[in-house]
């Protein structure tokens, strides 16, 4: 076994004197938010849906692409929304141009796709700045991710920025034919905006369909915790075992590859440990002598750091070489001094930590010299004993400055971007960072050598996690020295000392959203929810409500945790209540659940019940609902228990009972009805209570102005009398109208102010009234008809 004495005695060094460094970093200001609470403010703005009552197309103006889109009845669209050529000023006047255009052709269209849309309200506690990210935009709109051709790599995530612009920001939502769907925010009132009072849209999130958008690099996110997964190897020679294993690298199929120094080989595994290859072993081209460093390029291709040899080799992801090999022992421009740490970017040139020599060395794919950054020492950007290089999706450089305790940021070219730097044990302090990588997202993870644990920081600096102590056991180390980060965020170490590789993988601190949400109607004042719990870390759940596609959201519960239900009972029928739930512990909230409606049928009003013979009483209602499957009509006879009548179909509003013998003289029959539906029933109507005929009605002329009229109260329920009058005989054809309603009680009245030697007919019924609104009505019989003729 061969060891590089050079690295022990440097570390022994470093262990003696300790020297403290200054804690800096420059440039990068932007800082981390969780991928879940992007989710979830993505969440919060899809929040609108509506439903079309006719058919509408939507053509694009002339200037823009020849795109349309119709808009189907009965059909909900969720956040795409029909406005006509002069843009709404406000929820009122949207809806009304909805409800009220009856279909046809629009031709207005947003700016980028010419698809018609709709917007809602960024919510108040985010800005624009909590979305900036990093995207090259012309104008304020994103064209291109980084270099030019690479952006249909990258796999986005919903609620993804794509605008670093604080007056234009787009979040994606998902892909779609032809390009992606996002959420958008425009930066003021357009040309087509013409009746835009006080630039009211700038406050506005639109969406939109997007061709012409392609996605760029995620914000910085941070994923939270890291909890360790596997293992994998011990001290040995057999395959799967290792000696000093000290860089670990994975491809783009998930494939590990370990460079297992003391066994002079590369190792081959799959993403859970399952040895597959090997190769290295033996003398000349293809063989190792204490390789150090490994990488994957974007074709699988591995490429060794061979540091005692002084040499970079190349293979395939079997383990074939491929020719030249390249460099020497020495310190000219392509020689080595125990190369260590190697990293390909996205154009495959090939970066190497010559680490005997301070410097890094860049190289084409075949080996070809093309620049050096070197000049051993502490400052700016000298190096000291660089152990390891990683490279991001911008091709943005990273350095593992072991030496001098801190990591380098570079761009491709050699430009320093920034640095974070200082000796210690605590937080972001380093003792000796000794392996470097960094994700997708741009997070930078350090494997801290002599601390014995892994830091993890954004592209800025900034410290996201740390974990690990000293030890053995699983999630301890003893001199980690390699690290890798896979798709899905994973992350390997190389526990040089514990002669394996470890597996971590991302924990989030936020609980997971709950699903599943339902709302069932459990009375018209009622409605009860359920969801399925999803995270074991919860500290509980709150519930959100709104009333009404148009309503606001606000927060009307919290539950504790494991809780799974929740019981509404502040609804109102005739109401479609709209609900959202998420978990929350000390980190922070979830994501949403899935949105979940329930909408209580409204109660029918203007109930009347009205005999029209001695055994039928008809009864008429207001429908008030859209929801509803029928009707129940409800009947009492005198002081007997209430009882199911009928049941009358959707949108109906009469009745006739034929079975209510008796209701003119003898018998009193009372109604209330409600509106119900598969789930449940509105409120009942107030009772309508028909009360008995009146009889032996009179009429008398006592001048030339007036007739007195007479009758007898046959009822004790009704509230007042109505009187009706026509010309001529009862027998004429002429119309009855209404000339007095009485109080309750009343035997007598006088219609005055006639026509001198004119004939009158005369009829009266009494009508009972509710005591409560909305007034329910009873009416009995017509009176006998009686004419007197004026003098």
């Amino acid at each position: 076994m061969k060891i590089n004495i050079l690295k022990i005695l440097i570390i022994l060094y470093v262990l003696l004197s300790a020297s403290n460094f200054s804690f800096a970093w420059t440039k990068d200001t932007w800082g981390p938010i969780s991928r879940g609470t992007i989710a979830r403010i993505a969440g919060e703005m899809i929040d609108f849906s509506w439903t079309p009552k006719s058919t509408i197309t939507n053509n694009t103006l002339t200037n823009n692409p020849p795109f349309s889109y119709t808009f189907t009845p009965g059909t909900i669209y969720h956040g795409e929304a029909y406005i006509k050529s002069s843009a709404q000023q406000n929820w009122s006047d949207f809806y009304t141009s909805v409800n009220n255009t009856p279909g046809g052709t629009t031709n207005y269209g947003n700016d980028c796709s010419g698809f018609v849309s709709m917007a809602w309200r960024l919510p108040t506690r985010y800005t624009t700045s909590d979305f900036e990210s990093d995207a090259i935009s012309d104008g304020g709109y994103v064209t291109k991710l980084g270099e030019i051709g690479k952006s249909d790599t990258v796999t986005l995530l919903r609620g993804d920025a794509l605008n670093r612009s604080g007056n234009h920001v787009v979040l994606f939502d998902y892909y779609a034919s032809g390009g992606i769907v996002t959420m958008e925010q425009t930066p003021g009132p357009r040309t087509n905006y013409t009746n835009n009072k006080n630039n009211e849209m700038r406050s506005y999130w639109t969406w939109s369909r997007l061709a012409s958008y392609r996605p760029i690099r995620r914000n910085n996110i941070d994923e939270g915790n890291y909890v360790y997964q596997t293992q994998w190897g011990s001290y040995g020679t057999t395959d799967g075992k290792f000696s000093y294993p000290s860089a670990v690298v994975v491809d783009s199929l998930g494939n590990v590859y370990v460079a297992d120094s003391g066994n002079n080989r590369i190792q081959k595994f799959t993403s859970s440990g399952d040895f597959l290859t090997k190769w290295g072993a033996g003398t000349g081209t293809g063989a190792f002598d204490s390789p150090e460093g490994v990488a994957v390029d974007s074709v699988r291709n591995v490429y060794v750091a061979d540091s005692v040899n002084g040499r970079i080799q190349k293979f395939n992801s079997i383990g074939t070489f491929i020719p030249p090999s390249w460099g020497t022992a020495g310190s000219n421009a392509g020689e080595f001094y125990y190369p260590e740490g190697i990293a390909i970017d996205t154009s495959g040139s090939v970066f190497v930590a010559d680490y005997g020599n301070d410097r890094i060395q860049k190289f084409n794919s075949n080996g070809s010299f093309l620049a050096k950054w070197d000049a051993g020492g502490s400052v700016n950007w000298q190096f000291k004993w660089p152990e390891d290089i990683a490279i991001d999706t911008f091709s943005n450089v990273y350095v593992a400055d072991a030496g001098n305790n801190r990591i380098l940021k570079f761009t491709n070219s050699g430009t320093l971007l920034g640095k974070w730097e200082s000796f210690g044990t605590l937080n972001e302090k380093f003792n000796y960072p000794q392996g470097i990588a960094v994700d997708t997202s741009g997070n930078v993870y350090v494997a801290d050598a002599l601390n014995h644990r892994m830091l993890k920081f954004t592209n800025t600096g900034v410290l996201l996690n740390k974990w690990g102590t000293k030890g053995a056991g699983n999630g301890q180390f003893n001199g980690p020295e390699g690290v890798a980060v896979d798709s899905l965020l994973n992350v390997y170490v190389a526990d040089v000392l514990n002669h394996r590789i470890q597996k971590f993988k991302p924990v989030s601190p936020y609980p997971s959203a709950p699903s599943d949400l339902t709302a069932t109607i459990a009375s018209a004042t009622q409605i009860n929810l359920s969801w399925t719990d999803n995270s074991g870390n919860e500290t509980g759940f709150k519930i959100k409500r709104k009333a009404g596609i148009r309503g606001q959201y606000n927060e009307i519960g919290d539950v504790a945790a494991n809780v799974r239900n929740y019981a509404d009972n502040s609804v109102s029928s005739g109401t479609e209540y709209y609900y959202a739930v998420w978990a929350y512990n000390t980190a922070g909230n979830s994501a949403y659940s899935n949105e979940a409606s329930a909408f209580p049928p409204s109660p029918p009003t203007n109930l009347k019940a009205t005999a029209s013979s001695a055994s039928q009483i008809n009864i008429t209602w207001t429908d008030n609902s859209i929801n509803e499957t029928g009707f129940e009509i409800y009947r009492k006879i005198g002081t007997e228990a209430w009882q199911l009548l009928h049941t009358a179909a959707a949108d109906a509003n009469k009745y006739s009972d034929t079975s209510a013998a008796g209701n003119a003289s003898s018998t009193t029959y009372s109604y209330y009805i409600r509106a119900c539906n598969k789930s449940v029933c509105s409120p009942e109507t107030n009772t309508a209570v028909v009360p008995y005929k009146p009889s032996k009605l009179a009429a008398t002329a006592v001048s030339s102005t007036q007739i007195n009229l007479s009758w007898i109260d046959n009822s004790n329920n009704e509230t007042g009398f109505q009187i009706q009058r026509k010309p001529g005989l009862c027998t004429s054809t002429d119309s009855w109208s209404l000339i007095k309603t009485t109080t309750a009680n009343a035997t007598f009245n006088s219609d005055t102010g006639l026509t001198s030697g004119t004939t009158y007919s005369y009829r009266t019924r009494a009508i009972a009234r509710s005591s409560a609104t909305p007034y329910a009505f009873g009416y009995s019989l017509w009176s006998n008809c009686v004419n007197a003729t004026t003098p």
